[in-house]
């Protein structure tokens, strides 16, 4: 499973485990076929916030919608894994700058959607508000790679963008890296010259 694959895989499965108990970095590593430290790294550096603060932010936007739709402050906390309802209030207030009680009023509460990863055009996609290069081929390694490095940058210098920061993501397939079949990628933040 390369980059995008993964991110997307791990997002999903956030999206549909956000009232579970088990949903931890432990959780979506053993479901995505990635250690605990690559993932968290990996979507750090995509998304710019750690799995754990993507989570919490995400059941608390969930949280604020139930509360405004009358449910109970204590139920939610539950449903979100919260064991107290104080705690609950507490993270609440930090994420939404005002307690449960007064967004059972109809005030605006702050609200985090879940990431969308989509292909902009060949090449870019456009992840949490984060352009990135995406490039594969297939080839015998090491000079596959390192001649799709001399693509990559000669593409950056002939379209609108530019590379955006020091780091990139290189991805392997499964196989026999000296096999003409051999798939493999690399991915790198863009911004607009």
């Amino acid at each position: 499973m390369n980059t995008i694959d993964t991110l997307k895989k791990t997002i999903k499965l956030i999206e549909t485990n956000l009232e579970s108990q088990d949903l931890n970095i432990t959780f979506l590593s053993n479901k995505v076929f990635v250690s605990s430290f690559y993932l968290q790294r990996m979507f750090y550096s995509i998304i710019g916030k750690t799995i754990g603060a993507y989570i919490r932010e995400r059941r608390l936007t969930e949280a604020g919608t139930d509360i405004k739709n009358g449910e109970k402050v204590i139920n939610v906390a539950i449903k979100y894994g919260y064991v107290s309802k104080e705690s609950f209030t507490r993270a609440f207030k930090k994420f939404h700058g005002i307690n449960p009680g007064t967004a059972k009023k109809g005030v605006t509460i702050s609200c985090l959607l879940p990431i969308n990863v989509n292909s902009l055009e060949k090449g870019v996609i456009n992840i949490a508000e984060h352009l990135w290069g995406k490039f594969y081929t297939k080839g015998r390694m090491p000079n596959t790679i390192q001649n799709l490095w001399k693509e990559v940058i000669d593409w950056v210098q002939n379209s609108e963008y530019e590379i955006a920061a020091n780091y990139d993501f290189e991805c392997y397939s499964e196989g026999v890296v000296n096999s003409d079949d051999y798939v493999s990628g690399i991915l790198v933040p863009l911004k607009l010259k």
